[in-house]
């Protein structure tokens, strides 16, 4: 089994409420919170307008699979979510 932890940074330019900020990164919950071999969450910034990061575990058979699922999460919110990805942090879990 393989297990993999990705953060994901962003900057929400102009969103000047969270009512807003949580609008604007709902469709990432919406989209894969049903996933049955993903966890994600909002895990720092959740008080502040402009900034988050969110935080997704994968876990399956092999590497391969597990970057394939988050590869796509990451894909998707780049060309779906109002928001800028000014980081992204890969992490192993042993």
């Amino acid at each position: 089994m393989y297990t993999e932890l990705r953060k994901i940074e962003f900057y929400l330019p102009g969103c000047n409420s969270l009512k807003e900020k949580r609008s604007r990164l709902r469709g990432i919950k919406d989209k894969f919170g049903t996933y049955s071999n993903l966890a994600l969450v909002e895990s720092a910034f959740q008080d502040q307008h402009s900034r988050a990061i969110w935080s997704f575990v994968s876990i399956g058979q092999t590497k391969s699979i597990v970057d394939s699922v988050l590869n796509s999460v990451e894909n998707w919110i780049d060309s779906s979510v109002d928001a800028y990805i000014v980081n992204v942090e890969r992490r192993p879990i042993a």
